[in-house]
């Protein structure tokens, strides 16, 4: 009798600390904060931004339907709505998981360019799921701010309707400068060389952010010396696909940033890089 109590007594003890560890793990994680979580998508982008425990926005869901692993470490598991969903570009690289998300989550609203591609057949599945899903789309082809929370997101590019513009895929991806107290952040997309210098002529010190997102996954094509010193990031956050048949990110690009001084964190050697401020 007494050995049955002892038992019962060390298996309940048992359950109630790996009861209150999981309390805490999800505290941590589903707290109400601001949260900014780079997820480990492969060799893609895909971009978490939690204004609070029930409000978040995707940027870009990665190349498959791992994006929904980086979803489940986190969102609450109760959660199954995302208000925005944000494609900066249609690369694989970058739209082809929202197609799980579009089946798995509730998605509210959709942000694009408006950019088709033609030659990808999945790209016209993906337009089927946001058609589906009912969701408000809205083609980004200004400049213009939205308030959500207490965030500011500045949508910086495109500040003109790139549909139909003759230009590379990478060149139109939609750019957002991302503010919460004092925490900046810029996504960049795939933007590369050409992109990079237009928002230097046009923005200025206002990309002066403490966290980028690399462009192109630290491609050569990207983060040229001039856009990097006028961002002057304390961080640069790399999303890249362990052992890449790319090479990103590059040795030119990774120089750079050791140059400049700013602490670089790859999802190809860290997993998730997460941020609260």
């Amino acid at each position: 009798m007494v050995s049955f109590e002892k038992t019962l007594t060390a298996v309940v003890a048992g359950l109630l600390v790996i009861t209150l560890a999981a309390l805490f793990i999800v505290t941590r994680e589903q707290r109400g904060d601001f949260k900014l979580a780079f997820l480990d998508v492969g060799q893609g982008d895909g971009t978490l931004i939690s204004f609070d425990s029930k409000t978040q926005m995707l940027v870009d869901c990665g190349p498959s339907r791992t994006v929904l692993q980086g979803l489940g470490r986190r969102m609450s598991f109760f959660d199954r709505t995302i208000e925005y969903l944000v494609v900066t570009h249609p690369d694989l690289d970058h739209y082809l998981g929202c197609i799980d998300v579009l089946e798995r989550y509730r998605v509210e609203r959709v942000w694009w360019t408006g950019r088709n591609n033609a030659n990808d057949p999945q790209w016209q599945v993906f337009k089927e799921a946001v058609a589906r899903e009912s969701a408000e789309v809205r083609v980004i082809d200004r400049v213009e701010q939205h308030d959500i929370g207490e965030t500011v997101i500045d949508v910086l590019y495109p500040d003109h309707p790139v549909a139909d513009e003759k230009a590379d895929d990478n060149n139109t991806s939609v750019v957002m400068r991302v503010q919460y107290g004092a925490l900046s952040t810029l996504l960049t997309g795939d933007a590369e060389e050409e992109l990079e210098r237009h928002l230097v002529q046009e923005y200025g010190a206002r990309l002066r952010v403490k966290i980028l997102k690399a462009g192109h996954h630290g491609s050569n094509s990207s983060s040229i010396q001039e856009f990097l010193d006028t961002v002057a990031p304390e961080i640069a956050v790399i999303s890249a696909g362990k052992n890449n048949k790319y090479g990103h990110p590059t040795e030119r690009v990774l120089r750079r940033l050791e140059r400049l001084g700013a602490t670089i964190r790859r999802t190809d050697l860290e997993g998730d890089v997460v941020y609260y401020p």
